[in-house]
């Protein structure tokens, strides 16, 4: 582990409704198999989310988590569809103006678990960002490698082993490691993850507070960065969904 400043605050969630879990009609929809689009109710859900994370970035400014109300957010995705598209919902709500660079940064680092119970062959190439492009879905500017374009801090080899997860861990943590170092001291810019299930997993495994390997769709879960707590910082919110309430399936 490494330390990373007081005044720091991270968000990480799971992406919103995806289309191949939500029914035949959503399914016939997909593009490509391996990489489902985000359905309304998703795109719903991240929206109410992205409101969640104002009032709880407010909570973090009392708490003195950080320096301000109004922080910017560095937005980092995984390349899978479903993320891009929680994502750009999320900063409909957060505002775009108030997002690093006016970009969404797609890392590797957090992507989704690639074991062949999921994928016949690797996916990333193929994924709709690297292919087809995702202009149907989204019009928030895209870089793809979160350092600079084309440079990513980690791609899992494929196929993944769910004994892999370890190194995962190093590469989510270089992530924050690359927040904390490129912020550092600011204490006005706080990082947003928009990953998966299994970062979900081994951030609360971090933590040692996974109690649950039901991670609900848009679950918030909130670190924050002390003098007491400088390496793996304080889980100080886990797994909030509330947000949830106010999306109705209809």
């Amino acid at each position: 582990y490494f330390e990373i400043s007081s005044n720091k605050m991270i968000y990480v969630m799971r992406h919103g409704e995806r289309a191949d879990f939500a029914g035949p009609e959503e399914k016939d929809k997909m593009e490509l198999s391996f990489d489902p689009h985000l359905t309304d109710l998703g795109c719903l859900q991240a929206k109410e989310c992205g409101k969640a994370i104002k009032s709880l970035t407010n909570d973090g400014f009392e708490k003195k988590y950080i320096k301000t109300k109004t922080p910017k957010y560095l937005v980092v995705s995984s390349p899978f569809l479903r993320c891009i598209m929680t994502a750009h919902n999320v900063i409909k709500s957060i505002g775009a103006e108030n997002v690093v660079e006016g970009k969404i940064f797609l890392d590797n680092a957090v992507c989704e678990h690639l074991s062949t119970n999921y994928f016949k062959k690797c996916p990333l190439s193929d994924l709709h960002v690297r292919s087809k492009g995702v202009s149907k879905y989204s019009d928030f500017p895209l870089q793809d490698g979160c350092q600079k374009e084309g440079v990513h801090f980690g791609t899992p080899s494929f196929p993944e082993p769910w004994s892999g997860d370890k190194d995962r861990d190093k590469m989510f943590l270089e992530v924050c490691r690359y927040y904390g170092n490129k912020y550092a001291e600011e204490g006005e810019v706080v990082l947003l993850i928009v990953a998966h299930g299994l970062i979900v997993e081994n951030l609360l495994e971090m933590h040692k507070a996974l109690d649950t390997y039901d991670i609900n769709y848009t679950c918030l879960n909130k670190i924050a960065y002390d003098e007491k707590h400088p390496l793996l910082g304080k889980l100080v919110v886990k797994q909030y969904h509330e947000h949830l309430n106010n999306v109705k399936k209809e």
